[in-house]
This record gives structure tokens, sequence and C-alpha cells, in this order.
């Protein structure tokens, strides 16, 4: 199986984290409000560039926002592994074809992976720098590795992970351990929902 994970709230536990990060830029600013707990947990859509029009920045200022945010995260951000993914995410490389989709910067999130040592169990890891959506990123890996969308998992913690593996014609795993509640997870009917990184180890093809 391709088994392709959002970064932020799936591997890593970095709530706490990139808020910091997120408000810091918002203050580099100037502009707006500063983003809150909630902003995480309800924008649908969480990417930087949604997140800089919630909190009321104008429009030529959305992408420098995430632009300060890839450059305060490449200054020294720091995340930790949630209990047990490592141990996990090793094993699922044993037998499949692992890579990340984030919305953060990717040779950051490489850097991160590498820490936790797990990076060579990457194929490929894919950032929000390249100004492409998470949808067309999914469906590039894919073609990349000549995998079915029945062979293939989105694996995130938000609605727009869900959204964007459904958008892309794979298969969606909902995971309840990151930014977002699993009540709004589930209004998006993924294709199965999970509450422990011990259960990735249960995934098959349809």
């Amino acid at each position: 199986m391709l088994l392709l994970f959002d970064y932020d709230g799936v591997i890593a536990d970095s709530f706490d984290s990139l808020l910091e990060v997120c408000v810091e830029a918002q203050a580099a600013l100037g502009e707006g409000r500063a983003p809150g707990p909630e902003d995480f947990c309800s924008i649908e859509n969480l990417t930087f560039d949604e997140l800089g029009r919630v909190i009321g920045l104008p429009a030529d200022k959305v992408a420098s926002y995430a632009g300060k945010i890839f450059e305060i995260q490449s200054k020294g951000w720091e995340t930790r592994p949630f209990p047990g993914i490592v141990d996990v995410i090793l094993k699922l490389a044993g037998e499949n074809t692992l890579a990340v989709v984030t919305s953060s910067k990717a040779d950051i999130i490489a850097a991160a992976l590498d820490e936790f040592g797990i990076g060579g169990a990457m194929t490929a890891v894919t950032g929000g720098e390249a100004g492409v959506c998470k949808a067309a990123r999914i469906a590039g890996l894919q073609a990349a590795h000549a995998a079915t969308g029945e062979s293939t998992f989105m694996i995130g913690d938000t609605v727009g992970d869900i959204r964007a593996g459904k958008e892309a014609g794979v298969r969606t795993a909902a995971v309840t351990w990151g930014f977002q509640p699993r009540e709004l997870l589930l209004k998006e009917s993924p294709d199965c929902v999970l509450d422990s990184p011990y259960e990735l180890l249960g995934l098959a093809p349809a």
C-alpha cells in the first residue's frame, strides 16, 4: 500500500509549538489578530493561507504570512513524535510505501523525521512551500508509485486532509489524536477513524 501521512497532528505532537509559530508570524506582520487554539480546531481547510484569511490579514499579506511561518520554523522549531508513532511507522515501512504530505516546509519536516529516526522510512516529503494543494500532491505521489486509489491512504487529522484525499480519489483515514475533534472529522465520512497510532497497523486495501 501507499500510505501518505500528514505531519502535524498525525506524526508530530505539535499543536502548541505550531500555534506559537503562527502567533509570532502574525505579530511580525502586525496585521489581523493573533490565531488561537480554536482556529486550529475549527478551520476546515487548515492551511497557513486559510489561517491568514481567518485571522483577518489583507489578501495581499496572506502569502507573506505563510512565508513568515516557514522562516520562523527554519530557525529552530521543535516538535516531538506522538507516543508509539515511531514504532508504528517503522513497522509499516517494512511492507508499504510511505510519504509525507504537509502544509509545513518540506526540508524542515524531513529534518524532524530524521531526528525521530524515521526519515529513511519515507520515500518523499512534500511541503506547502511548493504552492500546490494537498490533493494535487497526493495524486502526484500516487502516480509516481503507480498506486491505485483503493491501495492508497491519506492519513490526516483535519477536515482538509480528508477532503484532499477524497478529491485525489484515494482512501482516507482520520486520526483522533491530532488537531481536530472526532465529531468534526466524522462529518467528512472518512473510510476509517483511528483512535491510536497502533490502529494504523490494521489498515488494509479495499
